[in-house]
């Protein structure tokens, strides 16, 4: 209890600091990175080790969210102090502005998970481990839903030939636009982290492990074309079932990890045509870290064009609206991110993210107390989910890069859905074909 109170004392500490004296936005990044480490060493003192740490759902979603809040205002500094798009405003103060609000939010969740935080250590391995045991090599409704996602998504890629491998990112994404698109990932993802979750514990190469691999890794490859987030999605809950496998993780298996996370992010400058650019390695950093960039200018947008606030409509109405079919309630109210788009009229999509639906909602002020709470019920439900359903626990953390480059409504739904396909696909009492 005394350590809570030492680390929340300091984290109060830094809050009146990062308000009173930070007049730039470098002053703002040193804050942030003090934030960050402030949680890992509290974390580290409670938890005894880093694997400890490393699979707990705060110390993901705490440094997800790091990613997401510095990235912008780092590309800022890296360009000369010029933004990436002329779309709406930017400029160096709302830059710091936008910063600054989420350091602060940043610390308010520091507070609460600090708060709320037990000593539970996190062991994915029992419960997959007693999984395993029961499962058998029969093809399964599963395994064939899957065979036609892939089959489907293989075919909207090459059904205008091999161009696609010529075909500029943003112009393939829309050459295989699909309203199912959103639904084959999610599927893929709760598929994939319960049969590779088996593969990867026992150990055998079975016809059915073969016939697994045979149907998802085209599928993950092919994706890579136009899309990295879905697949490091599945990777971070990969991490997490193979890290909970080790019996102490090694600096060598960390810095693997980092290698491979770092590699998939850089696909984005590749994946380009790598020649548009004379200065490859700003290039490099922003088509690497595009997305959370992109992300990071909608709080910017409504940090300087914020009028009319919706006082929590968002988080109850769209959501609860989100689950009924468009065709049958007409006046459903449109997605955020579609809001953002024709509000700042850009010809390209941008990311929606948790800060700026805290901002048309609240405010600048309230968003500083409504968004933590908002991050932190994530958090909330991964941990109940973890003596309930693992893989369920699995996909809520492993599920928050896309949560902070979304809106609630949104999220809820895909958790809802990934939460309900890994309940059907490890209930026993499923008929095997």
């Amino acid at each position: 209890m005394k350590l809570k109170f030492i680390f929340i004392y300091l984290y109060i500490i830094l809050l009146f600091l990062g308000n009173l004296f930070n007049n730039n936005i470098e002053i703002s990044l040193i804050y942030f990175s003090i934030s960050y480490i402030l949680y890992l060493i509290y974390s580290l003192m409670k938890l005894k080790s880093f694997k400890n740490v490393l699979l707990t759902p705060e110390f993901i979603f705490e440094s997800v969210f790091l990613i997401y809040s510095i990235m912008a205002a780092i590309m800022f500094i890296i360009d000369g102090y010029k933004p990436r798009v002329d779309f709406f405003k930017i400029d160096y103060n709302t830059i710091f502005e936008t910063l600054k609000l989420y350091l602060n939010i940043n610390i308010v969740l520091g507070i609460i998970m600090i708060i709320k935080k037990d000593n539970t250590i996190i062991n994915c391995s029992p419960q997959i481990e007693k999984y395993c045991k029961k499962i058998d090599s029969k093809i399964t409704i599963w395994d064939i839903i899957a065979i036609l996602c892939s089959i489907y998504f293989i075919y909207l890629n090459f059904r205008n030939g091999f161009s696609i491998f010529n075909t500029n990112n943003r112009i393939l994404r829309t050459m295989i636009s699909s309203e199912f698109n959103s639904y084959i990932y999610l599927y893929m993802i709760s598929y994939c982290s319960v049969k590779y979750a088996e593969i990867i514990y026992t150990k055998m190469i079975t016809k059915k492990s073969i016939m697994v691999l045979i149907i998802t890794v085209p599928f993950w490859i092919i994706s890579l074309l136009t899309d990295r987030r879905n697949f490091i999605n599945l990777l971070i809950i990969l991490f997490m079932i193979i890290i909970s496998k080790m019996k102490k993780l090694k600096i060598k298996s960390l810095l693997k990890i980092i290698i491979v996370l770092l590699v998939f992010l850089s696909i984005g400058y590749f994946r380009a045509n790598s020649s548009f650019s004379k200065d490859r390695i700003k290039e490099l950093f922003y088509m690497s870290n595009g997305e959370f960039i992109l992300s990071h200018y909608v709080s910017e947008y409504y940090i300087n064009n914020n009028n009319d606030l919706y006082y929590g409509k968002t988080y109850i109405v769209d959501t609860l609206t989100k689950f009924i079919p468009r065709a049958i309630y007409k006046s459903k109210p449109i997605d955020l991110s579609e809001k953002f788009l024709n509000e700042a009229k850009t010809n390209v999509g941008f990311a929606f993210n948790p800060v700026a639906e805290g901002l048309i909602n609240f405010g600048q002020f309230w968003s500083i107390i409504i968004v933590p709470f908002t991050i932190y019920f994530y958090i909330w439900l991964a941990n109940k989910l973890y003596k309930r359903n693992i893989f369920g626990f699995l996909i809520i953390t492993g599920y928050s890069i896309n949560i902070f480059r979304g809106f609630f409504a949104n999220s809820i739904f895909a958790i809802v859905f990934m939460l309900i396909i890994i309940k059907l696909m490890t209930d026993r009492r499923v008929k095997k074909l």
